[in-house]
């Protein structure tokens, strides 16, 4: 029980009783032990310092209590700061989350106990995002990692873009543990993805400029990693034999033709023009066949038109990284051209594979 207005405990009060009593003996006994009483002067002694020793401890025990008290109430003082603070705060024993504040726990909707434990992959990355993020931890273990902007997952699936900072803090046991710091920048994010969109349009053709399909190609590697799609990429470039034909993708007989295209477009694809007379198809769920089977499609729905369309097809499994991934249908698309207007190539294995012509797509049913 605690007791007292201090809140001292029993056990100093009985220090202070015994401290009180042993005094107190000493001072009956000493007349005594001044007559040269051998056992009386030691007995008078040692009450004496049972006396001193015991209101040592007692004042001691006092001191120690009111220093744990003040540790204590710094230590509520600062989790309170910590939990009034805007920002996110994650503290990380190694791989394992120690602690996090409710500003974090509300920005990505979890409960404090379903985050303090978890261990890397933690609840809040997203897979397709996975790579880039332990990256990052590792250059956080390693004292090397700095702020940026990383994508977190929230609870109900929504990517949230986040802005960390971390740094290395060290325990009592001189433990050392990481402090990150999180704050959402996703309203930003959004503007600042807006304005790239818009940027990154071709003036003529309102199709994506190279630019934006870089980026585009490489959010679809991004996804084919943690989903295990396989994403292609057709480089394409239109052709006539009409007079009329001026190669240019602003005039009017090519306009005709990318609008039927668009209109061919499945949930994820992107069209970009590349060059004056070329643009890329991204298809974001198709191998190759998918894609082979797309620029047949596209043959037959402008095949009124008068206009070729030769293209280079090459795959993601195949290239294996995003800026691979147009550069190998763009050399596919060469090795078409050469064998002539109208020709599929489709890069595998290291080379170009010729596929069936223009002719050969139209004259199927």
């Amino acid at each position: 029980m605690r007791g007292g207005p201090v809140g001292r405990g029993w056990e100093e009060y009985l220090l202070l009783l015994v401290s009180a009593g042993a005094g107190a003996l000493a001072v009956v006994l000493a007349p005594e032990a001044l007559s040269n009483r051998p056992v009386l002067s030691a007995a008078t002694a040692l009450a004496l310092a049972l006396s001193f020793v015991t209101a040592c401890v007692f004042w001691l025990a006092g001191a120690a209590r009111k220093a744990a008290l003040q540790t204590r109430q710094g230590d509520e003082d600062a989790r309170r700061v910590l939990a009034g603070l805007p920002d996110g705060l994650v503290l990380l024993d190694g791989d394992r989350v120690a602690s996090v504040n409710r500003a974090f726990c509300e920005l990505l909707g979890y409960e404090r106990d379903e985050l303090v434990g978890a261990g890397a992959p933690f609840p809040f990355w997203p897979p397709e995002h996975k790579h880039e993020l332990e990256r990052w931890h590792a250059q956080l273990s390693a004292g090397e990692a700095r702020s940026e902007q990383l994508t977190f997952l929230h609870q109900d699936g929504i990517r949230v873009t986040v802005l960390v900072a971390g740094s290395s803090v060290f325990s009592l046991a001189q433990q050392e543990r990481h402090i990150l710091t999180v704050r959402d920048v996703s309203h930003d994010y959004r503007r600042e993805r807006r304005l790239a969109e818009l940027c990154s349009r071709d003036p003529e053709t309102a199709l994506l400029d190279e630019r934006g399909f870089d980026q585009r190609v490489r959010d679809a590697v991004r996804s084919a990693l943690a989903d295990g799609t396989n994403p292609s990429v057709v480089a394409v470039e239109l052709g006539s034999d009409r007079p009329s034909w001026s190669g240019s993708l602003g005039s009017p007989e090519p306009v005709v033709v990318i609008d039927r295209i668009q209109g061919l477009l499945r949930a994820g694809d992107e069209l970009a023009r590349m060059r004056d007379d070329q643009i890329a198809w991204l298809l974001p769920d198709s191998g190759p066949e998918g894609a082979v089977e797309a620029m047949s499609r596209a043959r037959r729905a402008i095949s009124d038109t008068g206009t070729t369309l030769t293209a280079g097809v090459c795959d993601f499994a195949t290239a294996g990284d995003a800026p691979s991934l147009y550069a190998l249908a763009d050399q596919a698309l060469a090795e078409a051209k050469r064998q002539g207007r109208g020709t599929t190539a489709s890069y595998t294995y290291g080379i170009p594979e010729i596929l069936p012509s223009d002719a050969e797509y139209r004259a199927r049913p």
